[in-house]
């Protein structure tokens, strides 16, 4: 019996220290665990790559803190143009769309503008840099929403803008343009418009003027040909300013009128009453 008293206990003791030997070791595990960052379903820092938007945290989507640029100003509608009243854009539209000086056919009073892609054709003395301004000219207008396109005819395909340079006796007798006399001609054009439809247009400028003028000249005649065929006293920044202009580029404002003009909403024919409505909805 007293070896049985001593065995007893020293079970007892060993169930004891193995016990406290698994708590010392759950505690442990306890302290690790809660010791550390709070497990999460977050991507570590610098793992972000590579995963969609909606599954990186929001402080690392844009950690350089700049914010996309808006399409239009906060109040105004994409083709606003800072400075630029509607009733600025109204009044400038009227004067270079609605009225022309050498149109052949259709009501000058209505909207008039091309359908169909522009193709046109390069004759005469044009020089590489005349080439240049008429490409940069293209590709800038052929980003207009609702243009139908300009594009330079193939070989053999008849074109529907015929572009000349040559020299001033031969440009007024293509487009028909008037000369008073004492006056001299650098550009002209002149275009034909079924049920206001543009469907074909010349124009050109004289080959025996300095480059600079010359390529002022070009942007000025090929924008007219486009519809907005009136020149402008209005605005002297402009490439179709009235009273001479050495602008190369269009500004913002004559590519606005493009813009409007050739707007899904504009449609040919259209007289200034519902042309303004149109525009008035279009630019604020």
């Amino acid at each position: 019996m007293e070896k049985i008293r001593s065995v007893v206990p020293t079970i007892a003791m060993l169930i004891a220290v193995l016990v406290l030997s698994f708590g010392l070791l759950a505690c442990s595990g306890s302290e690790s665990s809660g010791g550390g960052e709070a497990e999460s379903d977050q991507p570590a820092a610098g793992e972000t790559e590579g995963l969609p938007v909606e599954d990186i945290p929001a402080d690392e989507q844009n950690p350089s803190g700049e914010q996309d640029p808006p399409t239009s100003q906060p109040g105004h509608s994409a083709l606003y143009v800072d400075g630029l009243s509607a009733d600025d854009v109204v009044a400038y539209f009227m004067e270079v769309c609605l009225g022309a000086e050498f149109v052949h056919e259709g009501d000058v009073s209505a909207l008039q503008k091309w359908v169909a892609p522009v193709t046109f054709r390069i004759h005469g003395n044009c020089t590489a840099a005349d080439r240049a301004v008429i490409e940069s000219f293209v590709r800038e207008v052929n980003g207009v929403e609702g243009f139908p396109g300009m594009v330079e005819a193939a070989k053999g395909q008849a074109a529907s803008m015929d572009i000349y340079f040559c020299g001033e006796a031969e440009l007024i007798e293509r487009t028909e343009a008037f000369v008073a006399e004492g006056e001299c001609l650098d550009g002209a054009v002149r275009f034909w418009a079924y049920d206001d439809e543009i469907y074909s247009a010349v124009l050109g400028c004289r080959d025996d003027i300095d480059q600079d003028l010359r390529a002022s000249v070009i942007v000025e005649e090929i924008y007219n040909g486009l519809g907005p065929v009136q020149d402008s006293v209005l605005r002297e920044d402009s490439v179709i300013y009235q009273y001479g202009s050495d602008v190369k580029e269009m500004s913002d404002v004559d590519l606005l009128l493009l813009k409007l003009l050739y707007n899904p909403a504009m449609s040919c024919g259209m007289d200034a009453s519902l042309c303004e409505s149109v525009i008035r909805q279009l630019y604020y």
